[in-house]
């Protein structure tokens, strides 16, 4: 299953806590897809998963939230990718939002 960064945020020089994060998807796709949020020291990579990945059907819109308090290291990456069946075929349209907030 091949997956594609709809996102990525790099943290501030500073160790940061994610207050807050979301991706809105405004397009539907014909097949079903997954969206994870992660974070990385690489700007297109989910190393470590921040929490539970999130189904979205076949033909449907949504907002994906995610208002953890996962720590980040200085200039680390939060990303939002997702996968399903047609990986990067699928074209979604939308937009991401995140909200650090220095230690």
């Amino acid at each position: 299953m091949a997956s594609t960064t709809l996102c990525s945020f790099k943290s501030p020089a500073a160790t940061t806590t994610l207050a807050f994060a979301s991706v809105q998807i405004r397009t539907a796709t014909t097949t079903a897809t997954v969206v994870n949020f992660g974070k990385s020291v690489f700007f297109d990579a989910t190393t470590t998963l921040i929490g539970v990945p999130f189904a979205l059907g076949s033909f449907e819109q949504g907002t994906v939230t995610n208002a953890s308090s996962t720590v980040f290291s200085p200039n680390d990456y939060l990303n939002v990718k997702f996968g399903g069946t047609r990986g990067s075929v699928n074209a979604l349209v939308g937009s991401c939002k995140a909200e650090f907030i220095v230690n």
